[in-house]
């Protein structure tokens, strides 16, 4: 152990004494390593604190781990007596937090709300242990034989770890990230160092031996950059939860872990390419040779000016490298500005969500109707209601067809191939819903075309939404006619058997239906076009009541078919506090008991809405577009400065056989305005493609709940294409400035030389005594 501790101390104190002697060359290393040390660091500190903040809100809001509602007497005292354990072998795993009497229920035969919560550290434990030891007495002491209707708060669980999933792929997304950086940095460092390697290598070093020193020496760039990094990250961490967090030793070890195995794993792919070279091949490609690419052409340059041709032959021959170097920058800007529009849609998401609090399903026969309105609408803290009465087309096999030019391209819709003489685009993804004049309402909270309140007079007028996914789909205009399949019969000259249909799936399956069976359509007119209504993946479409009955019931001759709203959404007034939104469960749940047939389900929205406020998701995207940024000059400067470095050589040849040094700088120029123009155009495709791509994925994952609106964000576009076309630029013309400084100086060092020696006079004399001599 202590041999194997001097070695390291050894290895330590020699990479230390090369990386201070080629600090510069180092420096792109620590910046990019700070910046992911950074990365981590703020995750970790600020997905603690957001933990720690979402655990006290969850306790504010909830006192129980588990609710039993309706429970009979006997199972009351059965829960009771096992709450204190029956003897010393049986040690209680619960307690009971309160006991409430059932609405709906006569004294002679009272039914009891009881909340749990279960002891130990860990209670999700000793809930399966309770699951496992009572839910079959509790059965057997029921009196239907089932199990009691039963909630569990997110207490139990702490929350659906959503958000602890998000930390773990956004953790691995950056160790990759960081890693495919750290790789092209050494790329870059090996390719224009060849030389050296080659030096290295000829005195017997191995794969084995490389790997040791470029680890050793990426440790002391880490060890660097680490205590800094966390410092910063802690910093960021509490300005953005506006006071202190918590500070672990588990998290700062999760960051120096996570670099080093970027360290050491970006160098062992650049090594392997090095030690699989012939150590004389690295020693001839002192210069640049190793990034020219053969033209497969011959270019005559006599009689030509230096000003484009010579240095577009020359960026042609070092196509390659450009391209690497271009896109790579490129592909740190566009994930910058990916980020950033991400963390608008997000801010977006917490503010327009139009999911319910609560939702009530009728069973039983029962329906929603005016009374029941104008009931849940008289409980304090109940803002508006949408009733919904909804049929799937493929449920009752049936689907809409639509005319030429009325469904866009690349949608959604399918072929009506049977029906292809008619119609043009088909789906049987649609949502059938009947609509009336309260239902109007809620509709009117969104922008239409037309005018929707024709479906009250005309049967056959319908509400169309234009989008599916949250993605246009449809181009219609009021008043346009659609056509709602109806089936009537069998196809008699189909020849597809029933049970072929069995194994058909997607467009076959549909194409195998259209064929199998016979259809009537009825001519339905677009009355308005919902332009921004949230939509799932099936195309929503409101019809008359009288319509919808003739969609979904045709067979219905004797009106034994009750077409009628069976369940409804509840929106709470806004900004109610947990106590009240509690309350107002509380109310809603014993209503529901007084009816008997009516479900409670509890979305939580308000909640779920909090939680992703304290996990302060869009200040972490915007520091992480931000830090992303500043890595892009690191890449930029760092590879484009070297490069020009050991162009220097070819600068002085050209200097030497007449050329100005205005031709020079005019060289570069050429190069950096050609990069900047290449740099600018694949930054303005790249970014314009992710935010497309971010905008369609976006907008399907926010389903029925949320239509992001399209918003293009021009600034943070504008500022990534300036900035990767003016780092293209800058990096020719540092390189540029750098050589003509260092050779006025070498100049001047050589002038200065022979004048420490009694002057441009004395020397001149000394110059004729030699010639005497001579």
């Amino acid at each position: 152990m202590e041999d194997w501790w001097d070695s390291f101390r050894n290895h330590l104190k020699i990479a230390a004494k090369s990386v201070r002697y080629h600090y510069r060359l180092y420096l792109p290393f620590f910046a990019a390593i700070f910046v992911f040390q950074l990365f981590f660091g703020v995750l970790f500190f600020s997905a603690a604190q957001s933990e720690k903040n979402e655990r006290a809100l969850l306790e504010e809001s909830y006192t129980y781990h588990t609710v039993f509602y309706q429970v009979n007497e006997g199972q009351r005292m059965f829960l009771e007596s096992y709450a204190y354990g029956t003897d010393n072998s049986t040690i209680a795993i619960y307690d009971i937090v309160r006991i409430d009497q059932s609405p709906g229920f006569s004294a002679a035969d009272r039914h009891y709300d009881i909340y749990l919560w279960f002891r130990g550290n860990d209670p999700a434990e000793n809930y399966e242990k309770f699951q496992n030891r009572y839910y079959d007495l509790l059965i057997y002491k029921s009196d239907d034989g089932t199990l009691p209707v039963y909630s569990d708060s997110p207490l139990l669980t702490g929350g659906d770890h959503l958000w602890q999933s998000a930390v773990t792929v956004v953790t691995v997304l950056l160790f990759v990230v960081g890693t495919m950086l750290m790789t092209v940095l050494y790329y870059v460092r090996i390719q224009n160092f060849k030389f050296e390697y080659g030096i290295y290598m000829a005195f017997g070093a191995d794969y084995r031996k490389l790997i040791e020193t470029s680890a050793y020496e990426m440790l002391v760039v880490i060890l660097l950059a680490f205590v800094p990094a966390c410092g910063c990250a802690y910093g960021i961490a509490a300005w953005i939860h506006g006071g202190l967090v918590p500070l672990a030793l588990s998290y700062v070890v999760k960051v120096l872990v996570l670099s080093l195995l970027i360290g050491l794993i970006s160098c062992l792919l650049p090594m392997l390419v090095v030690s699989k070279i012939f150590p004389l091949r690295h020693i001839l490609g002192a210069d640049n040779a190793h990034h020219v690419t053969s033209p497969r052409r011959s270019f005559s340059l006599r009689g030509r000016s230096l000003v484009p041709h010579y240095a577009g032959f020359s960026l042609f021959r070092f196509r390659t490298f450009y391209a690497k170097i271009l896109l790579t920058v490129t592909a740190f800007v566009v994930l910058s500005v990916g980020i950033s529009y991400f963390s608008t849609f997000v801010t977006e998401q917490q503010r327009q969500s139009v999911a319910p609090e609560f939702v009530l399903r009728f069973g039983g026969g029962l329906l929603y109707d005016e009374e029941i309105a104008e009931e849940l609408l008289a409980i304090d803290g109940v803002a508006y209601t949408q009733k919904q009465c909804e049929t799937i087309g493929w449920d009752i096999n049936s689907h809409l067809m639509f005319l030429e030019g009325q469904g866009l391209p690349l949608s959604a819709l399918r072929h009506p191939q049977r029906y292809e003489t008619y119609f043009s685009a088909a789906t049987e993804r649609v949502s059938y819903r009947a609509c009336d004049e309260e239902l109007l309402q809620y509709l009117s909270r969104f922008s239409h075309e037309g005018d929707m309140t024709k479906i009250l007079t005309d049967d056959r007028a319908v509400i169309i939404s234009e989008t599916m996914n949250n993605t246009r789909t449809l181009s219609v205009e009021p008043g346009d006619k659609i056509y709602a399949a109806v089936q009537v019969g069998i196809n008699p000259e189909s020849e597809i058997r029933f049970s072929e249909l069995m194994y058909m799936t997607g467009d076959a399956l549909f194409r195998g239906y259209l064929e199998y069976y016979e259809y009537e359509y009825i001519e339905l007119t677009v009355a308005a076009v919902l332009k921004d209504y949230p939509t799932g993946s099936y195309l929503p479409v409101f019809l008359s009541m009288q319509g919808y009955h003739d969609v979904v019931a045709p067979f219905d001759v004797y009106g034994q078919v009750s077409v009628g709203f069976d369940e409804v959404a509840i929106y709470p007034e806004a900004d109610l506090g947990s106590e009240a939104l509690a309350r107002l469960e509380k109310r809603l749940s014993s209503w529901a008991q007084e009816y008997g047939k009516i479900a409670l389900i509890h979305y939580r929205t308000e909640l779920n809405r909090q939680i992703a406020l304290l996990w302060k998701v869009p200040s972490l995207l915007t520091v992480m577009a931000v830090l992303l940024a500043g890595l892009v000059p690191v890449i930029a400067l760092f590879a484009q400065l070297v490069f020009y470095r050991k162009r220097r050589p070819e600068m002085d040849a050209l200097y030497a056989i007449g050329a100005k040094e205005s031709e020079l700088a005019a060289i570069h120029r050429y190069d950096g305005m050609v990069l900047a123009v290449l740099s600018a155009i694949l930054s303005t495709i790249g970014s314009i493609a992710v935010i497309a791509t971010l905008y369609r994925l976006m907008q399907q994952s926010g389903g029925a709940q949320l239509f992001y609106p399209s918003h293009f964000p021009y600034a943070v576009f504008a500022a990534a294409v300036l900035l990767s076309a003016l780092l293209a630029y800058t990096a020719v013309m540092l390189s540029y400035r750098r050589y003509v400084g260092e050779r006025r100086k070498q100049l001047a060092r050589a002038n200065g030389e022979i004048q420490t020696k009694g002057g441009k006079k004395r020397a001149d004399s000394r110059n004729r005594s030699t010639d005497q001599a001579v």
